[in-house]
């Protein structure tokens, strides 16, 4: 009698898990990737002459790499200098232009002080920390579930009576 009472948690502990598996596997299916740490190189910050810097700064660098020659590296350089000063200055502008829209306001600009010097970092893992992260999230409700199915398990071997009582249930009488 107590082995059919025993497998029955067991049960209900297989059923819920296949079905949570199932569940997040539709709404929240695991996905891999890897995510910039750092706010510094926000694009949308800098302007086109900034941008069109940078791609001519990424083609000199390939030329530079596979030619080797002392032309290119010098046309390299020069475009790293050009570059920087071009992403520095968009940067600067947009700092100017995000102080002056909430110019005479206190909150607003300390508000924007704070966002502009990034004093809120967000915490960003990589993959073997997310993976160690959900390994032991696992474990935790693993081993919380299988706790209640040993506690339950327990109960129904010391209980020989049902240890809820059932109550009848009284119907309210309408009032005409």
């Amino acid at each position: 009698m107590f082995d059919s009472l025993q497998s029955v948690p067991d049960e209900y502990a297989d059923l819920f898990d296949i079905e949570v598996t199932r569940i997040l596997d539709i709404h929240a299916p695991l996905r891999t990737g890897c995510r910039r740490s750092s706010g510094q190189h926000n694009v949308h910050v800098m302007s086109d002459k900034a941008q069109q810097a940078k791609q001519l700064r990424r083609r000199l660098e390939r030329r530079c790499r596979r030619t080797g020659l002392p032309s290119d590296k010098q046309a390299y350089n020069a475009a790293c200098k050009a570059a920087r000063d071009s992403i520095m200055k968009s940067r600067a502008d947009y700092i100017r232009s995000r102080l002056q829209e909430v110019s005479g306001n206190i909150r607003a600009t300390w508000r924007t002080a704070q966002n502009l010097l990034h004093s809120r970092q967000r915490v960003v893992h990589d993959d073997a920390e997310c993976a160690d992260l959900v390994n032991k999230f696992s474990d935790f409700f693993t081993d919380k579930v299988r706790r209640i199915c040993d506690n339950i398990s327990v109960a129904l071997e010391q209980s020989t009576h049902r240890l809820f009582a059932t109550i009848p249930v009284r119907r309210r009488e309408t009032v005409s």
